[in-house]
């Protein structure tokens, strides 16, 4: 049986890889967006905007490099 320990750092590491997705999934849209010349809609500030293409960033996520278990 796994430890408490072991299970908390497996979530853990399941979340930071969820999160990793999300970010990677999202920049891609902003990128393709940007790209096609098309328009971002989003959520902000309790409202619905209309992001222009030439106001679009992309944001690349950033990539943690570790060492691997051995």
């Amino acid at each position: 049986m796994k430890s408490r320990q072991s299970k908390t750092d497996s979530n853990l590491d399941l979340i930071r890889k969820a999160d990793a997705a999300l970010r990677k999934a999202v920049a891609d849209v902003v990128r393709e967006h940007k790209r096609r010349g098309e328009s971002l809609t989003v959520w902000r500030d309790g409202k619905v905007v209309e992001i222009p293409p030439e106001e679009l960033v992309v944001r690349e996520p950033s990539v943690e490099y570790r060492k691997r278990k051995r």
